[in-house]
């Protein structure tokens, strides 16, 4: 009985993994917020993983694009990490970017 029991239990692991790496980019976005700015996009695409947003709006600041793909190793540091790369044309900027569970953000790896 006890192995079938924790069969079961891998078994709703793994289902609750693969739930919040299928999770819609659109659901995600706004939860992300920096705490005090305003997040606003005219279109989300994909997934939590990956994915890009255009229109972005973040604060008073507008950008053209954002694209972002997730890092497994943040997970190591207790934190959510993704590569950033967000663009208005004519300027571009690249980071590395995590939030941990109380919601601070560190950004690291800043280029542009």
């Amino acid at each position: 009985m006890k192995r079938v029991l924790g069969y079961a239990l891998v078994g709703v692991l793994a289902y609750l993994i693969f739930l919040v790496l299928q999770f819609p980019a659109t659901a995600l976005f706004g939860l992300l917020a920096p705490p005090g700015l305003t997040l606003q996009a005219r279109q989300v695409e994909d997934s939590a993983l990956s994915g890009q947003a255009r229109g972005l709006r973040l604060g008073d600041g507008e950008w053209g694009e954002l694209a972002w793909r997730w890092q497994p190793a943040g997970l190591l540091g207790g934190r959510l990490e993704y590569r950033l790369q967000a663009s208005d044309g004519s300027q571009s900027v690249e980071a590395l970017a995590g939030i941990d569970w109380q919601r601070r953000w560190r950004v690291r790896e800043l280029r542009g």
